[in-house]
């Protein structure tokens, strides 16, 4: 074989041979930008829902002062009972005057 022969053969390997390596890099990175895509999607998704709790979280406090103390609200059913004890003895003697 000639030295011409040998060296275009060896040539055309290297070339595949870095031309196979080209695509395999591109093939990688093709697949870790995809990958990078997903996850800031992911991030993206994860920060909204962290916002939504913080709102949540906000709003549950603000209701919480606005709620009356147990002890003030078991006087209210307190009151409400009695008041509805007098009426029905104020009915008893409005009633038993006629």
């Amino acid at each position: 074989m000639n030295s011409s022969a040998t060296q275009t053969k060896s040539s055309a390997a290297f070339w595949l041979v870095m031309t196979a390596l080209v695509a395999v890099g591109a093939y990688g990175m093709g697949r870790q930008w995809l990958k990078s895509q997903e996850l800031g999607i992911e991030l993206e998704k994860a920060r909204a829902e962290s916002a939504q709790v913080e709102r949540l979280r906000r709003e549950n406090v603000r209701l919480q002062s606005k709620q009356i103390a147990t002890a003030e609200l078991g006087k209210l059913r307190e009151d409400h009972a009695a008041l509805l004890r007098l009426r029905a003895e104020l009915d008893t003697l409005q009633n038993g005057k006629q």
